[in-house]
């Protein structure tokens, strides 16, 4: 059971992760400021991911 639990948590997470890389880019005007942000929204997930998948 807690592994269902947890495939529907992280499925979750990373949705609402993209949801608001999606939405910080559709809000900003500055394209350089939109690639800025959506970087360090996105950056964090890829070390996380990989941090989870060397364990």
């Amino acid at each position: 059971m807690n592994f269902i639990w947890l495939f529907l948590v992280t499925a979750i997470f990373c949705l609402v992760g993209a949801l608001l890389g999606v939405f910080f880019i559709g809000f900003v005007k500055n394209p350089k400021i939109a690639e800025l942000g959506a970087m360090l929204i996105v950056m964090p997930q890829i070390f996380l991911s990989e941090e989870s998948s060397q364990s």
